[in-house]
């Protein structure tokens, strides 16, 4: 009776393991299409790591490759030391976000083979054998003679079947394994997400009406305990909507300023407030985003672009002082990506 077919299990194994920093020591196994990392709890794997962004990067399985894309624009994801917005991933690579260190590793695990012991009788010719050469040996020998080399089984022929038989499990679990892996690499990928910021001159108009239909609710809702407060609120809600639309335009500097009017009319304007954050917040990621840019064109001696890209981030920077860092760190930038590319001709 032939043995039980062998059972397999997975064959390729995808890890990241954190070497250094708040969650050293743990391990987590990444499946396809994506695996998201950061600070956020909602990631797949969250990060106890402060100097890690709510959302750094992803790990994205692709037909051809395994990449990481680096999400956040505030904090670097360097794989080898290096930054970069996408960087195919290979077996021992070393990611470094924040205070943190985590190792890449493609493991081939051997599938596990599991053979059911079947017990059964042995055929009738080799019991008949047997029992007459057992009876053959006896002291004046009960039954016929039975030549040895007819029912003994050759061990040469055992051996050979043997060797035969590890070699076919070998291949064919060497097969299964590419196949695994082909079947992983070329498995569907996350349909591709639309960049933020990205929006037409209709999607932003329409956000601005819907904003003005919930303000309207919420005027509506509020009680005034006079008719002065009534009027700060409608004066501030002016100044309020105009931030908006800055907001929606990307100006964040000139947005925070209508917000800002918003607040000391009416420091009872609960969106104003909102948004006066999320605009802070905007702005330092515009802002952040732009200076890497430039840094990434100085590398490649693209200095005009250098030049433009922190040119925006400046722009953004608006009015603020001289003295503040980011500014200082913008123009210093600026002026040595100018003076290179003067330098050039």
């Amino acid at each position: 009776m032939s043995n039980a077919a062998p059972q397999l299990g997975p064959s390729v194994r995808f890890t990241l393991t954190v070497k250094s920093g708040p969650d050293s020591g743990r391990s987590y196994q990444l499946l396809p299409p994506k695996v998201t990392i950061g600070r956020d709890p909602g990631n797949h794997i969250p990060l106890k790591d402060p100097r890690v962004s709510r959302n750094q990067m992803a790990v994205e399985f692709r037909p051809d490759r395994i990449v990481a894309i680096d999400l956040s624009s505030r904090r670097n994801v360097l794989i080898n030391g290096k930054a970069s917005p996408e960087t195919p991933l290979k077996d021992g690579d070393l990611i470094a976000i924040g205070e943190s260190e985590l190792v890449f590793r493609i493991e081939v695990v051997a599938p596990r083979t599991a053979q059911l012991q079947m017990v059964s009788a042995p055929a009738p010719h080799q019991h008949h054998g047997e029992l007459q050469l057992e009876r053959s040996h006896r002291p004046g020998g009960l039954g016929p003679h039975v030549d040895p080399r007819r029912s003994a089984p050759s061990p040469r022929r055992s051996v050979k079947n043997s060797e035969g038989a590890k070699k076919f499990r070998f291949y064919l679990i060497l097969i299964i394994v590419a196949a695994g892996v082909v079947y992983m690499l070329q498995g569907p990928s996350a349909p591709p997400k639309k960049e933020p910021g990205l929006r037409t001159s209709e999607e932003i108009e329409a956000e601005i009406r819907s904003s003005e239909e919930r303000q309207v609710v919420l005027s509506k809702q509020r009680e005034f305990k006079s008719e002065a407060e009534r009027a700060r609120y409608e004066e501030a809600q002016t100044h309020y909507m105009q931030g908006f639309r800055d907001f929606q335009k990307e100006n964040y500097s000139r947005a925070m300023r209508s917000f800002e009017t918003a607040r000391a009319i009416d420091p009872g304007h609960e969106m104003a407030k909102r948004y006066y954050t999320l605009a802070t917040r905007r702005r330092d990621e515009f802002v952040e985003r732009h200076l890497i840019e430039g840094r990434r064109y100085k590398e490649k001696n693209m200095y005009s672009r250098c030049v433009a890209a922190i040119d925006k981030a400046l722009k953004t920077l608006g009015e603020m002082s001289e003295q503040n860092l980011k500014v200082k760190e913008a123009k210093v930038l600026r002026d040595e990506c100018e003076a290179l590319m003067k330098a050039r001709f």
